[in-house]
């Protein structure tokens, strides 16, 4: 039975669905992450105007936390707004096993803000536990008391909690820069400054985010995959209502292609030509609910082998890869996480060491592939049962007029191509980050 990937989201309902819960639901859902909610309130807002915010009581939200927890075990817990200074002080009992990401809401794009007494609860209470913290600067600058931003700021909000921070929003021009204070290190983020403010901004982008660290990403990828996904779905300005605009959070599409796109990139630049086949190299990624071949992102016209090494000879786009595309099909019919596939060269060496590696191969023969049946998915799924589940390597020596071949087996572009970096020619098998 499969167990797909699930975050606790805890915050208030948006009826214009542009942040609170709704967003959350749907900026994991991109990622193929479940989110479980525990409502702290009901907001009458739109894109204009906010009008009133009701809590509910402690009792209330303990209960639904409660009966969650009867039946799903947790792991990550994403905070979004929580209404009450009541609510915040009876959640830490509840969370102590869980990496909580906390998203401190204290004020709204359309208006309005909490009420003081909450910076004190989150001191108190939230922060201190905290894993990973995301306020906006004027959220930092709130909790801190301070008004400085960057670095500094990240470290004010650092001492308030016992994990990492996100500042987002921080001034630039014509950058707006986000900065992270983590266990590794201080990294900065830019993006081009938009014309206008948009609604829910923070909530989507901690709850892709958790979704991210959900599915094993280390931070500091995940950081930068979701301000990646966020930036890319803002500019497609969107018009829901007639204020501040809301993100669209509705179809994957347009990021399968773009990881695609940046994975082959990354291909071009760091892999040697040896590891081309003569047919050259296809990246396949599958929406989270993939059916088909129109389903998956691919290259038009692959990676092929260029005079100073691999060259990308086409673009990504949906349904362009209908080979590597029915690898892909044939490992989610068996693990839907598996979404990802890339082909190379065959080598015995990269066999080795891929084993060597720890790395889970297996192989199948093209001379026992049955008449009329299809050798990416026939083999495939000849290669899963062998292994006992999707290997991370798959290979074939070829057959009359077909290549050799290995299959690499993935999430997702970037953790097939960190698969890739290790098993290049002359590396020491170290991770690379994509």
């Amino acid at each position: 039975m499969l167990t797909p990937p699930k975050v606790l989201v805890i915050g208030g309902s948006d009826p214009s669905s542009g942040a609170g819960i709704q967003a959350d639901i749907k900026a994991m859902a991109l990622f193929g992450v479940h989110a479980s909610t525990v409502v702290t309130c009901c907001t009458a807002q739109n894109t204009k105007r906010f009008a009133s915010i009701r809590p509910l009581t402690p009792e209330d939200v303990m209960e639904q936390i409660d009966v969650l927890l009867e039946d799903q075990d947790f792991s990550i817990a994403k905070l979004g707004l929580l209404a009450s200074p009541g609510i915040i002080e009876v959640l830490s009992s509840r969370l102590q096993t869980m990496k909580v990401i906390v998203d401190p809401v204290l004020s709204f794009t359309a208006g309005g803000a909490m009420p003081l007494d909450m910076v004190e609860a989150y001191r108190n209470h939230i922060l201190p536990d905290a894993w990973l913290t995301t306020p906006n600067l004027n959220e930092a600058r709130l909790l801190t008391g301070r008004k400085d931003c960057g670095r500094p700021l990240a470290e004010a909000v650092h001492k308030l909690t016992s994990g990492n921070v996100v500042i987002t929003g921080g001034h630039g021009d014509p950058y707006t820069v986000d900065v992270l204070l983590s266990d590794s290190g201080w990294s900065k983020y830019r993006s081009p400054r938009l014309r206008r403010e948009y609604h829910g901004t923070g909530c989507a982008f901690a709850s892709m985010v958790a979704a991210c660290v959900s599915l094993g990403q280390p931070l500091e990828e995940a950081v930068a995959r979701s301000k990646r996904m966020l930036y890319n779905r803002l500019v497609r300005d969107i018009e829901y209502g007639k204020g501040t605009g809301i993100i669209d959070l509705v179809s994957p599409t347009e990021d399968v292609v773009l990881s695609v796109e940046q994975a082959a990139r990354i291909f071009s630049s760091n892999m040697p030509l040896e590891m081309v086949p003569e047919v050259g190299t296809n990246i396949a990624y599958a929406l989270p609910h993939a059916v088909s071949p129109s389903d998956i992102a691919g290259l038009g016209g692959r990676i092929v082998r260029g005079q100073r090494g691999p060259l990308q000879a086409g673009s990504a786009a949906m349904g362009a890869a209908k080979h590597t595309a029915r690898i892909v099909l044939a490992a989610m019919s068996q693990d839907p996480s598996i979404r990802c596939a890339v082909n190379i060269r065959y080598s015995p060496d990269t066999v080795e060491k891929a084993q060597s590696l720890g790395m889970k191969t297996a192989s199948f023969s093209r001379e026992e592939e049955p008449t009329g049946s299809s050798s990416m998915e026939w083999g495939t799924l000849m290669a899963i049962e062998t292994a006992g589940s999707v290997p991370e390597v798959i290979w074939d020596q070829g057959g009359m007029g077909k290549e050799p071949m290995i299959r690499i087996l993935a999430r997702s572009p970037q953790d097939a191509m960190r698969v890739l970096e290790r098993l290049a020619p002359g590396s020491a098998g170290e991770t690379v980050k994509a």
